[in-house]
C-alpha cells in the first residue's frame, strides 16, 4: 500500500470513528467533550512562539536602555561601542515585537513588553548601577511583574 493510499485509508477510519462517537464526540447534540474542550482552548504553537518572541523583545528593551546608562558613563570609542550595542538592541526589540504582534493583541503585547523592559530596567539599575532599593520601588516592581503575568493570563 503506497503513501496515498495509506493517508486515504486513515481518514475513512477517524470518519467512522467520528460518526460512531468517541472521545471528540458525543452523542447528545449540541455538548463538546472535555477533550475536544481542551484541544479548542489551547493555544496553538504560533500563539506561544509569539509570547516567546515578545519576551526577547523585552530583553533586547532591557539591553538598548542598558547600554544607553554606559555609552552615558563612558567616552571615547568605549562610548561608541555601547552606542553600537544601543542601536542593534533598538532595532531587534521594536522588530521582535512587530512579529510578536501580528498574532497578539497590540495593547497587550505593548503592555507586556514594556513592563518586562521597566522591571529588567530597574533590576540592572539596582544591580549593577547601585540605584537605591526601598520597600515601595521594590513592591511597585512586585506590582508590575503581577501586572504582566495577568495580561499573559486573560490574552
Amino acid at each position: 500500500m503506497n503513501g496515498q493510499n495509506k493517508l486515504l485509508a486513515s481518514e475513512t477510519r477517524v470518519n467512522i470513528q467520528l460518526q460512531k462517537g468517541n472521545a471528540f464526540n458525543n452523542h447528545k447534540l449540541g455538548e463538546q467533550s472535555p477533550l475536544l474542550k481542551l484541544l479548542l482552548h489551547t493555544p496553538s504553537i504560533f500563539h506561544v512562539m509569539n509570547w516567546i518572541i515578545l519576551i526577547i523583545a523585552g530583553l533586547f528593551e532591557i539591553g538598548f536602555t542598558t547600554c544607553l546608562s554606559k555609552a552615558k558613563a563612558t567616552n571615547g570609542t568605549l562610548s561608541f561601542f555601547w552606542l553600537a550595542g544601543f542601536f542593534l538592541c533598538l532595532v531587534l526589540s521594536m522588530y521582535l515585537l512587530y512579529r510578536a504582534t501580528l498574532s497578539l493583541p497590540m495593547g497587550t503585547a505593548y503592555a507586556v513588553w514594556t513592563g518586562i523592559g521597566a522591571v529588567g530596567t530597574a533590576i540592572i539599575g539596582i544591580w549593577f548601577f547601585g540605584e537605591p532599593t526601598h520597600f515601595w520601588r521594590l513592591f511597585f516592581i512586585t506590582t508590575l511583574i503581577s501586572s504582566i503575568v495577568g495580561l499573559k493570563l486573560v490574552s
